[in-house]
C-alpha cells in the first residue's frame, strides 16, 4: 500500500517536467495544493502514478486531503481501478504492529503496559 501525498514546496523542474519522487512506501507529487491541476497535468501524473504502481503490483493507495481536491487526478485513479483507502482505517490497521514494534525496541513488555489496543 502507498501513500500519495503532495509537497511543500516543490521543485520548479519537477513541477514543468511532472517528476515524481518516491520514498519508501510514499508516492510525492509536484503539485501543492493551492491551485488545482489541468486535465492534461492530471492525466500525465496519473500515468506516471499507474507505472510506478504496476511495477509493485499494488492496486490499494491512500490519499493525501489535499490530494483528494484534485478531482480528475482521483478519477483518473479511479479509472485505472485503484482502490482509495481511508487514512483512519490504515491508522486503526498499523497502531498495533507499530506499538509492538515500539515496546521491542525499548525492552518492554506487553504486560507492563497499558494500552487499549493490546486488549483486542
Amino acid at each position: 500500500m502507498y501513500v500519495i501525498q503532495e509537497t511543500d514546496k516543490p521543485n520548479w523542474i519537477f513541477r514543468i517536467a511532472n517528476i515524481i519522487c518516491l520514498k519508501e512506501n510514499q508516492i510525492i507529487l509536484p503539485i501543492t495544493g493551492e491551485k488545482t491541476l489541468s486535465s492534461k497535468n492530471a492525466k500525465k501524473l496519473a500515468q506516471k502514478t499507474k507505472k510506478i504502481l504496476d511495477k509493485t503490483a499494488s492496486k490499494r493507495i491512500v490519499i493525501s486531503e489535499k490530494i483528494k481536491e484534485q478531482k480528475e487526478y482521483v478519477n483518473f485513479l479511479h479509472t485505472y481501478s485503484f482502490q482509495i483507502s481511508q487514512g483512519k482505517w490504515l491508522m486503526e490497521v498499523l497502531t498495533c504492529p507499530i506499538l509492538e514494534k515500539i515496546l521491542e525496541k525499548k525492552g518492554k513488555k506487553k504486560a507492563e503496559t497499558r494500552n487499549f489496543y493490546f486488549s483486542k
